[in-house]
C-alpha cells in the first residue's frame, strides 16, 4: 500500500496546535493529514510546506469517510437547535439603535427599519432581570437601565441589532394579582405590541419570545398567565432561567429546574443566563442564548419555523401533545390555588380573573 502524508506548518495569530484527520475511500486506502499550525502575530504567511506521498488503487468499491468540526462552546443538547455557522450576530462593537414607545399610539410612528427586521421579544415577571441579559448580550453597560424598582420600565423598547434583529423589550408584568400601573398603561402597551405583530396584516414580524424566570423563584399564578397568554397567540418562546449564578449547588439547581418546568408544564427547551461573564458557564450560555436568537431570525423564515426549531431541539426530546400540555397547565393552575388558600392567601374571585384575563391583556 502507498500512503500519503502532508505536513504543513501555517503562520497565523494565536498559538500552537495539531490537528490530524483520517480518511479513506475510493482511490485512497488511507490519508493521514496532519497539520501543524504555528501561530504567528506578526504575519500570516505560510512558512513552509512539504509533502511526500505514496498512493495506491483501492480494492473495495465501498467507502467511508469522517471528519472534525470545530467546537461550538455550546451544550450537546441545543445542537440540533442551533443549525450550522453563521455570520456572528453579537460582536465586539457592536452598533445598537435604541426606540422608546410609551403608548400604542408612538407604535405606529417607529422607523421603516424597525418594521423590516425580525422581532424577537424578551419578556417576564417584574425584576426578573431583562435589563442585565440584554446588556450581557448586546456586550453594553448601561444600554438597558437595571433596577430594584418594579414596573421601572414603562414602555415598549425596540434594540435594532447590527441592522439584523430586532430585540423588544417588554414591560415585567407584577407579582402581585392587581397592580395600577400595570392595569391601567403596561398591559394595554404589551397587548398592542402583540395584536400588531400577529395576522396576515402583522405591523412587526415578530419570530419567538424569550421568557425570563428567575431560577431561585417559585412559579405564580401571574406568569403561568402569563406563559399561557403567550401560548394563546401561537407564540413560540424560549425559557430563559436568570440568576443562574445565584444557585451553586448542582442538586439544588437541577430540583429547581424540574420545579419550574412542571410548574409552568414547560415542553420545551430551557437555557441557564447569567450576566456575571467571570464564570465559564455564564459565558457558555450567553453563546447558547445568542445562536437560538440567530436561528429564529436568520434561519427561520416565520414563527413556524421557529416552533420547528424548538420542537426538535434535544435530539427532539421537546416534542409534546398540545392537549397534554394545556391539561397539565390547569392541573398546575388549581394545584397552585389550591396551596395559596391553604396557606390563607385566599384572594377569592381574582383567582379566576388572574387565570382568564392574564393582568388585563386577554
Amino acid at each position: 500500500p502507498r500512503f500519503v502524508f502532508f505536513h504543513v506548518i501555517v503562520n497565523m495569530r494565536g498559538t500552537f496546535s495539531t490537528l490530524s484527520a483520517h480518511m479513506s475511500g475510493s482511490g485512497l486506502s488511507r490519508v493521514r493529514l496532519c497539520v501543524s499550525l504555528s501561530r504567528n502575530h506578526k504575519d500570516g504567511l505560510v512558512r513552509s510546506c512539504s509533502s511526500s506521498s505514496r498512493t495506491f488503487a483501492s480494492q473495495s468499491s465501498s467507502s467511508t469517510s469522517s471528519s472534525t468540526s470545530g467546537n461550538t462552546n455550546t451544550s450537546s443538547q441545543h445542537g440540533q437547535a442551533l443549525g450550522a455557522k453563521r455570520p456572528e450576530l453579537f460582536p465586539k462593537g457592536i452598533k445598537v439603535q435604541k426606540y422608546r414607545c410609551e403608548t400604542p399610539e408612538e407604535l405606529l410612528e417607529v422607523p421603516p427599519r424597525v418594521l423590516a427586521l425580525p422581532h424577537v421579544a424578551v419578556a417576564g415577571r417584574t425584576n426578573v432581570g431583562k435589563s442585565s441579559l440584554l446588556n450581557m448580550l448586546l456586550r453594553k453597560d448601561n444600554l438597558a437601565r437595571a433596577s430594584s424598582v418594579q414596573n421601572k420600565t414603562r414602555s415598549v423598547d425596540f434594540l435594532c441589532v447590527n441592522n439584523q434583529l430586532v430585540l423588544t423589550d417588554l414591560p415585567g408584568y407584577p407579582d402581585r394579582t392587581h397592580n395600577k400601573v400595570w392595569d391601567e398603561q403596561l398591559a394595554e402597551l404589551v397587548d398592542a405590541y402583540l395584536s400588531m405583530s400577529q395576522g396576515d396584516d402583522a405591523r412587526f414580524d415578530l419570530r419567538a419570545a424569550l421568557f425570563l424566570f428567575d431560577i431561585r423563584w417559585d412559579v405564580l399564578l401571574q406568569d403561568d398567565a402569563f406563559a399561557a397568554f403567550f401560548r394563546d397567540r401561537k407564540i413560540p418562546m424560549l425559557l430563559c432561567l436568570t440568576k443562574d449564578d445565584k444557585v451553586a449547588n448542582h442538586e439544588y439547581r437541577s430540583r429547581r429546574v424540574d420545579r419550574i418546568r412542571s410548574d409552568l408544564a414547560w415542553s420545551g427547551p430551557h437555557v441557564h443566563c447569567s450576566s456575571d461573564l467571570s464564570l465559564a458557564n455564564s459565558r457558555k450560555g450567553r453563546k447558547i442564548l445568542q445562536r437560538y436568537i440567530g436561528s429564529f431570525c436568520l434561519e427561520a423564515d416565520d414563527q413556524d419555523e421557529v416552533r420547528d426549531i424548538l420542537a426538535n431541539a434535544w435530539g427532539g426530546g421537546a416534542k409534546a401533545s398540545a392537549d397534554d400540555e394545556e391539561g397539565t397547565r390547569k392541573a398546575r393552575v388549581e394545584e397552585n390555588e389550591r396551596r395559596r388558600r391553604e396557606a390563607g392567601d385566599d384572594v377569592g374571585g381574582d383567582d379566576d380573573k388572574v387565570k382568564d384575563d392574564a393582568f388585563g391583556i386577554l
